[in-house]
């Protein structure tokens, strides 16, 4: 995690990597750790009065690239990769529904970000994994 955040110059803590306290948290049982729709509950109650109590109680915080960045920076390599032939060769979306997408989202008609982003990096796990690709699409013309 810390070498994949700090290669993209992001932030993130993943806290609980310790397996001897994962080991004893999945010995609680689940009705102590949920109390109504309250979830992690044993947690916020032993940070009650932690720093980190207002990361606990808000919700989930999740990046995704903005609008702009699709739009303009990312422009080539989602459109190079999503309507590439390997890609729609692999049966799952439609050349047209990609490129609408698309098109909507470069005519600044909707906001597609996450959507093309999420189909992005499905093709590039599809080459790294799956057609053990490496790297090399990312510097595809």
């Amino acid at each position: 995690m810390d070498i994949a955040t700090m290669a993209n110059s992001l932030e993130a803590r993943v806290p609980f990597l310790d397996h001897q306290f994962m080991e004893f948290v999945a010995t609680i049982p689940s009705r102590l750790k949920l109390k109504g729709a309250v979830t992690k509950y044993i947690l916020k109650k032993a940070s009650k009065n932690s720093s980190q109590r207002p990361f606990l109680s808000g919700g989930k915080w999740v990046w995704s690239p903005s609008f702009k960045m699709v739009q303009k920076r990312i422009k080539g390599l989602c459109l190079r990769n999503s309507i590439d032939p390997r890609t729609l060769d692999r049966g799952y979306f439609r050349r047209d529904g990609i490129e609408r997408l698309l098109n909507d989202h470069i005519a600044a008609r909707y906001d597609h970000s996450s959507k093309i982003w999420a189909l992005l990096f499905l093709e590039i796990w599809f080459r790294v994994f799956i057609d053990k690709a490496g790297e090399s699409f990312l510097h595809e013309a």
